[in-house]
């Protein structure tokens, strides 16, 4: 993962540092890291409220479907630590809500909150999702 200056903020990249291997969480995945960088541009360019509320409330709905897919996926095939990953997905779903709501009420400073932002994702993939990819890439998912 690199991140890219500019005059909006300090973006995520799509790379191949955060690929796992496997077509649907790659894809979800770079949609994530889209959405987060929609969040950090419009926090960087001070939009409204209404506006920074919508872009957050979809990156937290297509999270949302991303961890059901995922965990849909590790089901199907057995996967022993799939009640942990679960804990972690509940967790996470917290923690973007709780993101939301300290963007909205102001208690989130722009350059703290855009590096929890990208923290989430990339130890996210890197960490646990990359755990559970080896167990499939080993069953022939692709």
């Amino acid at each position: 993962m690199t991140s890219q200056s500019s005059t909006r903020s300090e973006r995520l990249i799509w790379d191949e540092n955060l690929l796992i291997g496997i077509q649907m969480p790659d894809r979800d995945h770079e949609q994530i890291v889209f959405l987060i960088n929609r969040v950090l541009d419009a926090m960087a360019e001070s939009r409204p409220q209404s506006e920074l509320s919508h872009i957050l409330d979809s990156l937290i709905a297509f999270a949302q479907e991303h961890f059901r897919r995922e965990e849909e996926l590790m089901e199907r095939y057995g996967y022993p630590e799939l009640q942990p990953h679960r804990e972690v997905h509940r967790f996470l779903e917290k923690k973007i809500m709780a993101y939301k709501t300290d963007f909205l009420t102001g208690g989130a400073e722009f350059g703290l909150a855009a590096e929890l932002m990208k923290d989430w994702i990339v130890l996210h993939i890197q960490g646990v999702d990359r755990k559970y990819s080896r167990f499939l890439l080993a069953r022939g998912v692709v």
